[in-house]
């Protein structure tokens, strides 16, 4: 999570902080768009908050800025534009279970193509994957978090899926983000669907398959959500409400559900998920919070310092050590 030293620039309109992921075609970093650090150096700003003050207001601008040179990373990069306009279209955004990566600008290569050299989407932060909560040495979770991850990770993909026509292609847990900064209702961190570098649009005969509950779904965007409903599964429960053989073996080998199937999931499952989410007592929400906490500060994402949001003032125009108060009023 350092600065990245490397010959990848990020656009003029950002000021870079920290690398904030890597693959094979492409980097992301943390940064600012310069505009929030012009508004802080306005002629009418005549008194600047406190350090603190200015260095948390910052933390809440900051973006993700997706980059890379290489041909794939421009073709991926453009479904990826295209999905998050579509949501954006659909005014996804915040509703409950439904959260998705917001797309704040992008650039558009000049050929026939229309290739993107790069993205920017609204940074969930600090976040950690949700890979890492769920898989750290030792950690184990309440059934009313389970519930939980099962609910708004079924909402997402039965919105993708039904509502926006469109296939993320990588629905896993380290594409699925904790947001550590939103809650929802029942105190539980909320999730966030992001990189939809893999999605694909559905074709034609494809949403006609999905209305009729015929279309066999990519297990890539079936993972997490078998292995949550698998974890809300006890044999109490199964005896009285069998999930059936097909489904019980896609669940455990991987096969291919059709949309009936997740349907059929749903019903069975949604409204035990939800009572038993509404069961949560404090200390149940606390323990799930104390371990994303310490599995945040084990991972490093938490890499934003105000000594670097500061540093970004002091860059651009703002003496940050003679302009900022010490200490609130």
């Amino acid at each position: 999570m350092d600065r990245d030293n490397s010959v990848t620039k990020v656009p003029s309109g950002y000021i870079q902080l920290a690398t904030a992921g890597r693959g094979s075609a492409g980097v992301v970093f943390y940064c600012l768009p310069r505009s929030s650090v012009r508004s802080l150096h306005a002629p009418e700003t005549t008194l600047l908050p406190p350090k603190h003050s200015v260095a948390k207001e910052l933390r809440t601008q900051l973006v993700a800025v997706k980059i890379g040179h290489s041909k794939l990373f421009k073709e991926v990069t453009s479904r990826e534009v295209n999905v998050l306009q579509r949501l954006k279209g659909f005014n996804a955004y915040g509703k409950e279970g439904g959260r998705f990566a917001q797309l704040l600008d992008y650039e558009i290569v000049d050929d026939s193509l229309g290739h993107c050299s790069w993205l920017a989407v609204e940074a969930i932060y600090p976040s950690i994957q949700l890979e890492m909560l769920l898989y750290g040495h030792g950690r184990s979770f309440p059934r009313e978090f389970t519930a939980h991850l099962f609910l708004q990770l079924g909402e997402a993909l039965r919105f993708l899926h039904k509502e926006l026509q469109v296939t993320h292609g990588d629905f896993q847990y380290n594409n699925l983000l904790v947001d550590l900064s939103s809650r929802h209702a029942s105190g539980f961190f909320n999730l966030v669907v992001h990189d939809f570098s893999m999605s694909r649009e559905l074709t034609v005969d494809e949403e006609v398959a999905i209305n009729n509950h015929d279309y066999q779904l990519p297990y890539s965007d079936m993972f997490a959500f078998y292995s949550k409903t698998f974890d809300i599964m006890d044999d109490g429960w199964l005896k009285v409400n069998p999930v059936g053989d097909n489904i019980e073996r896609a669940i455990l080998f991987g096969s291919t559900l059709t949309c009936n199937d997740i349907n059929e999931i749903w019903k069975r499952y949604e409204s035990a998920a939800r009572a038993l989410r509404d069961t949560r007592e404090e200390h149940v929400v606390e323990s799930v919070e104390r371990v994303a906490l310490k599995a945040l500060a084990e991972s490093g994402r938490d890499c934003i310092t105000d000594e670097m949001l500061l540093g970004a003032l002091s860059n651009n125009g703002i003496d940050a050590k003679n302009n900022l108060n010490e200490t609130e009023e």
